[in-house]
């Protein structure tokens, strides 16, 4: 069943699925609020957009390394703490997005599905050459999606500078200090730290993008006991993810 975006008039967003575009009267109605209100929300600053996106970055990445960890020692109800947060940040994002901010997400989507569907080297190079102008078209909207997922960069590139040091430690410590010995220690390290990197911050978004899908887009508005009720009873949804490792 596809997906629509809904925007009230009040500037809330709501992904809903259903068989055709519902009208925003369609969605008041359905969540019981009667008709929609005529007042349209004033849209913030450019700025101020760049700065909520760089908050909620950075909050969507430590509950993705609280999910990660909790997850791993087998902490359900910490777990289900950590999603529900993931949910009121999804909920935060949806009702921050501008309208170029929609757009942008719309014309990603359908890149992907031109990139999907290639076949060939150069069908393939046109498809990412579709993405290259999104974003020139939006430089707006990609700028803020590139500031919202800064948290995440910096934590990476910190974790693989750490690992190439280490490699360069441990590269030293059996005598390979100098040559090409010591630039694989080196790059060993820093693919080591980057991988942990990623299943830091990437396993406990998985999660809860298989708890999503599980329930039908219904994790987003679950409280943490609900959450927490839901992985007890189906506990494959944090196994599974952290047997292989993760990558969305």
């Amino acid at each position: 069943m596809p997906k629509y975006l809904v925007e009230l008039t009040d500037g809330r967003k709501f992904e809903v699925e259903a068989d055709q575009a519902p009208t925003e009267n369609d969605l008041m109605s359905y969540i019981g609020e009667g008709q929609a209100p005529a007042a349209p929300k004033e849209t913030p600053g450019y700025l101020s957009q760049l700065g909520t996106a760089l908050s909620i970055g950075g909050r969507q990445m430590t509950s993705g390394v609280k999910a990660t960890f909790n997850a791993a020692t087998g902490d359900v109800p910490d777990t289900a703490e950590a999603m529900a947060q993931m949910g009121a940040l999804q909920q935060e994002q949806l009702a921050a997005q501008s309208p170029e901010d929609i757009q942008l997400n719309q014309d990603f989507e359908r890149n992907k599905a031109e990139y999907d569907a290639a076949r060939g080297i150069f069908p393939t190079i046109g498809a990412l050459g579709g993405y290259v102008g999104s974003i020139a078209s939006n430089p707006g909207a990609a700028f803020k999606q590139a500031v919202q997922s800064a948290p995440n960069a910096a934590i990476s590139a910190g974790t693989g500078l750490a690992g190439y040091a280490l490699g360069g430690m441990l590269g030293a410590g059996a005598g390979i200090e100098t040559g090409p010995g010591a630039i694989l220690t080196g790059i060993a390290g820093a693919a080591a730290g980057g991988a942990v990197s990623n299943t830091l911050m990437e396993s406990g978004p998985a999660i809860y993008d298989i708890l999503n899908e599980r329930t039908n887009g219904a994790a987003s508005t679950m409280t943490a006991d609900q959450i927490s009720q839901y992985l007890h009873q189906n506990p494959d949804i944090m196994s599974e993810r952290l047997k292989t490792g993760h990558t969305r």
